[in-house]
């Protein structure tokens, strides 16, 4: 499947995608045989994730990014700007690293960006850990938002495709929802939590082998065994 850290269309205000603190972040999915040696990385979503090794790639596989740079060199960026004004993506250089997305004024105008190269799994026995911080600076409620992981698609803004695993907001509420799916069938959580302006949020999740379980600002929030995606996704993300 593929990774994609995010995804914004409408015309709805910026949307900031940064990590979520100096702490273990990003994707991190390690193989069954080496879950002995545990050691506390944080809390929430990271608070059984293993540090020994990490950097090993034969005990684990990872990708994580503070987005001081952002480029096609690295990602697939798709933007549709059928509107006044020109739909971008961009790393803003500012101090701890951020990806601002702002989109054109037609309703279904954005961008999305898919990570290249690397892709994930939920493995059948193993842990898979993702996290990232999301933040709106202008309209909330006009603006529809995808990021998670799912397979390889440029074509999200118009509609997320089968087996994914995703947090989004869909315009004209302030509702984020949490979803997996399947094959087309979707098990999915609505109003996991509330999208407010200015306001940045962690949203994350963990795979242990049998459970999803979705956290925001490291509290859960939903589980999920059915429906499970057996992909190789990539990062994405989208507005």
């Amino acid at each position: 499947m593929s990774n994609e850290i995010g995804m914004v269309k409408s015309a709805g205000g910026p949307v900031l995608l940064a990590p979520r603190s100096p702490a273990a972040r990003g994707i991190l999915e390690v193989d069954a045989d080496h879950q002995v040696a545990m050691a506390q990385a944080g809390t929430g979503v990271w608070a059984d994730c293993p540090l020994v090794n990490l950097y090993d790639p034969l005990v684990a596989y990872h990708y994580f990014t503070d987005f001081l740079s952002f480029s096609e060199d690295e990602w697939t960026i798709t933007v549709v700007s059928a509107g006044a004004g020109d739909s971008t993506i961009a790393a803003t250089g500012l101090a701890g690293g951020q990806v601002r997305v702002d989109t054109a004024e037609d309703e279904n105008d954005g961008a999305q960006a898919q990570l290249d190269a690397i892709s994930f799994a939920l493995p059948a026995a193993g842990n898979l850990w993702f996290e990232a911080r999301v933040e709106i600076t202008e309209e909330v409620t006009q603006s529809d938002w995808f990021i998670g992981l799912l397979a390889l698609d440029t074509t999200i803004i118009a509609g997320v495709p089968d087996n994914h695993c995703y947090f989004h907001k869909d315009d004209g509420d302030i509702k984020i929802d949490f979803a997996n799916d399947k094959a087309g069938t979707p098990t999915a959580n609505a109003d996991v939590a509330s999208c407010v302006v200015d306001t940045p949020v962690r949203l994350g999740f963990k795979w242990d082998g049998t459970t999803i379980t979705a956290y925001v600002d490291g509290v859960e929030v939903a589980t999920s065994t059915t429906n499970i995606p057996r992909w190789r996704w990539r990062l994405r993300s989208a507005t």
